[in-house]
């Protein structure tokens, strides 16, 4: 086996020895938002020992920027808001760690007792973030999306898939939302964005906005998550296109939708396709 490390490609300090040096903390722009649960869990163990067990870990914030190629930007860990690209050398940025900086911020931890590790793998932010957060803390396929736009702010699938992520929509429904139909967007295909690939063809983001423009008319997010109106809509739209199908949702009325909400889970769709088949129906007769 070929010897891959020196022991000198290991860096430990603490987040003290950093700021005494000059360097503040980031993250990169647009990574996946923190969960509560995970960061109450952080939170237990770093009131127990005083100090993080695991080392967080950091690239400095001018090799990210050298890497991404223009599409990664850094942010304040805090605000959220962009650093200025000229700033990076300012600071280092937290690859793994995200939870645990912020649970120890959130308890006053001594810096003394933050210890972080640089990166010693040289393999670039994109590729380290993808794999550390996929083997470390899974993945869902929604925050792949978060990963997606973080490195390619400009790609329209990522774009349109991280804002449904972010509020609260899971990967099957906004792939079925995107592309009117299932098992496009996923772990996979979110991946090979945020390597530099294309999404799918077929996605239609006009028709998806228009879709959720019409449906948030009637219904709430709630529902439109689980999936039935789109089921049904993506089906219907399959002989006589979106439009007629989004103008007979747009046609609901109170009493219509009170129908389809308290139907049984089972029902649900069949209630919606009656309705709006109804309303298609008299459409194409006038």
């Amino acid at each position: 086996m070929n010897k891959v490390l020196d022991s000198s490609d290991l860096q430990l300090c603490s987040l003290a020895n950093l700021e005494e040096s000059g360097k503040k903390v980031a993250f990169i722009l647009g990574n996946r938002p923190t969960s509560k649960k995970n960061l109450k869990q952080k939170e237990e163990s770093l009131k127990e020992f005083e100090m993080n067990l695991t080392p967080l870990v950091y690239i400095n914030g001018e090799e990210v920027l050298r890497t991404g190629d223009g599409q990664v930007h850094l942010a304040n860990p805090t605000t959220g808001e962009q650093i200025k690209d000229e700033d990076a050398s300012n600071y280092v940025v937290i690859i793994d760690g995200q939870h645990r900086y912020e649970a120890a911020n959130s308890l006053n931890l001594d810096h003394n007792n933050i210890i972080l590790m640089k990166d010693y793998s040289g393999i670039g932010a994109q590729n380290l973030i993808a794999r550390i957060n996929n083997e470390t803390c899974p993945w869902i396929a929604s925050e792949w999306a978060f990963g997606a736009h973080m490195f390619y702010p400009d790609n329209e699938v990522a774009t349109f898939a991280s804002r449904l992520a972010k509020e609260g929509f899971k990967s099957t429904t906004i792939g079925l939302i995107l592309y009117f139909r299932k098992g496009v967007l996923g772990k996979k295909a979110f991946s090979d964005i945020m390597n530099g690939g294309n999404a799918e063809e077929g996605y239609n983001i006009e028709r998806a906005d228009a879709f959720l423009t019409v449906a948030r008319d009637k219904f709430e997010d709630k529902f439109i998550m689980k999936r039935y109106l789109i089921d049904v809509v993506s089906d219907l739209s399959k002989d006589r296109g979106y439009k007629p199908v989004l103008n007979a949702i747009d046609k609901l009325t109170k009493d219509n939708v009170k129908k389809i909400i308290n139907s049984k889970s089972d029902d649900v769709e069949n209630v919606i396709r009656s309705i709006l088949s109804a309303y298609m129906s008299e459409e194409q007769v006038a």
